[in-house]
Parts: C-alpha cells; sequence; structure tokens
C-alpha cells in the first residue's frame, strides 16, 4: 500500500542517474533547477522530481575526452590553449563548475599518471601552476545572500601541493562562508594565531596530499582540536582515502567527497 510520500533519493545517486558529476547536480539544487531536501548533511531528492528533471535537464560537457584534452594542454604549459578550452565549453563564466568538472579531473588524471610513470614530475608542476592561474581567471565563486561561518584551509609545511587548499578554498566560499586559505603553515601557531584575529567560531579544514605528510598532519591537528576557539577539524585530500586513515589524522568528522567536507565544515563553523 502507497504512503503517497515520495521516494527519496540521495543527490550522489541523483547525480549518477542524470549521468552528471555530483558538483553539477548540486549546482541544480542551488540555483532551483532540481528541487531537494536537507536531511542531516544529506541532499535527498524526490524520485518524482528526479524524473521530471530528466526530462528535460541543460546540456553538459562533453564527457572525459575534454578533461583528457585539457590535461595534456595542462601538462604541456599551454594556458591559453586551456582557457579557450574553457571558453568553448562555456564554463568560464562558472567558476565552480569550470573547477569541479574540467580542472580537478584533470588534475587526478595528471596525478594517476605520475604514479604510474607516465608523466613526469616537471610536468606535474607545471600543470599545477597552469591550474592556479586557470582558477585565478575564472574567478571566486560567490553564492547569494549574506555569508556566515569562517573556515580556515591550509596544509603542512612540507606539502608541495598547495593548490588543493585553493580547489577546497572555492568549493567552501560556494557555501556561503568565508575563507581564509593560509595555504602552508608552519605549525600551529600560524593557524591559532588567525583562529583569534577572528570573531566567533571557526573550522579548520587540513588537506593532506601525501602519506609521507601524516605526521606532520598528527602534529599540526592536535593543538588546533583543542582549541576553544575551533569547532572542528577536518583532515582530506589525496592522502586521506578513508574514515579510519582521517580519524587516525586527528579529524573530527569525514566526508568521502570534497563537496560534502566543504558543507560539512562550513555547517561546523556556524553550530
Amino acid at each position: 500500500m502507497s504512503t503517497g510520500i515520495p521516494k527519496l533519493v540521495s543527490l550522489h545517486d541523483a547525480a549518477a542517474a542524470l549521468g552528471v558529476h555530483y558538483m553539477t547536480a548540486y549546482r541544480y539544487v542551488r540555483q532551483g533547477q532540481l528541487p531537494a531536501v536537507q536531511e542531516g548533511r544529506r541532499w535527498m531528492v524526490s524520485s518524482a522530481d528526479l524524473a521530471s528533471f530528466q526530462a528535460g535537464p541543460e546540456s553538459e560537457i562533453d564527457s572525459s575526452a575534454t578533461v583528457e584534452d585539457l590535461r595534456r594542454l595542462m601538462e604541456s604549459g599551454d594556458e591559453t590553449g586551456a582557457w579557450d578550452m574553457l571558453t568553448a565549453t562555456g564554463v568560464h563564466d562558472d567558476p565552480l563548475r569550470a573547477q569541479q568538472e574540467l580542472i580537478a579531473p584533470a588534475l587526478r588524471q595528471i596525478g594517476e599518471r605520475w604514479a604510474v610513470g607516465e608523466a613526469t614530475i616537471a610536468q606535474e608542476h607545471i600543470a599545477s601552476g597552469v591550474a592556479l592561474r586557470l582558477i585565478a581567471r575564472l574567478g571566486t565563486p560567490r553564492r547569494r545572500g549574506r555569508r556566515s561561518g569562517t573556515v580556515i584551509v591550509c596544509c603542512p609545511n612540507d606539502d608541495p601541493h598547495t593548490l588543493a587548499t585553493a580547489l577546497f578554498s572555492n568549493l567552501v566560499r560556494a557555501e556561503g562562508a568565508d575563507v581564509v586559505d593560509l595555504g602552508r603553515v608552519d605549525g600551529p601557531s600560524d593557524v591559532l594565531a588567525r583562529v583569534d584575529a577572528i570573531e566567533g567560531h571557526v573550522s579548520v579544514a587540513v588537506a593532506v596530499t601525501g602519506p609521507d605528510l601524516h605526521d606532520a598532519t598528527r602534529a599540526l591537528v592536535g593543538p588546533l582540536k583543542s582549541h576553544e576557539g575551533v569547532r572542528a577539524v577536518l583532515v582530506g585530500g589525496r592522502a586521506v582515502p578513508d574514515e579510519i586513515t582521517a580519524l587516525d589524522l586527528g579529524s573530527d568528522l569525514y566526508f568521502n567527497s570534497p563537496e560534502l567536507a566543504a558543507a560539512g565544515a562550513v555547517a561546523a563553523a556556524r553550530s
């Protein structure tokens, strides 16, 4: 017997059904195109609304071929060609979409290629530089309405990939919070000095890109967790593949995607 209550699916499942990145589905929700309700930390979509949306969703970027082409341009240091690709796909005026659907996947491809010896460390560094300049040209993603809450984003001093903090900071900004992107920090005192300068509670997000940084991460996170002005500390990134690793490094929370982690960091700062 039907209860008359529409079946709800997670936004991750809705994105899979639509064949789009999670961040694209999230943008549909934020722009009012796809109705959704928030249950705890998850966005949920009714099956009926999903079916209606599937009848006429907006066009999407052309698949992985575009990402691979962008990766090649970034590895070669061709910033002009990479920017032309973003404008050709029509995402240059949507910074978060360009970041999450093209730039971030291209960077993941480069990291995977370097891990198996198909790309050099020089190519990875060149691509990271191009990515930073593309993000700067795209501008800062903004969410309408009054901003509230502050999230401090940083990485351990020996982490060579400060690009991770820039990417995550944009996700936080899109959630409607203020961001202090410190990049690499010498130690917890650098972070706590900023915490003390901010009125109200904050959360701290620590990005870690290599397993060799785990000890440095623990040393950084410990003092942050005991400070009364820090509402929560989140640890994530390429070197944090699961909840067990995150908790071992001192994270208060764990999320299985950067988009959800950004929403969690903002929620913690506002609580």
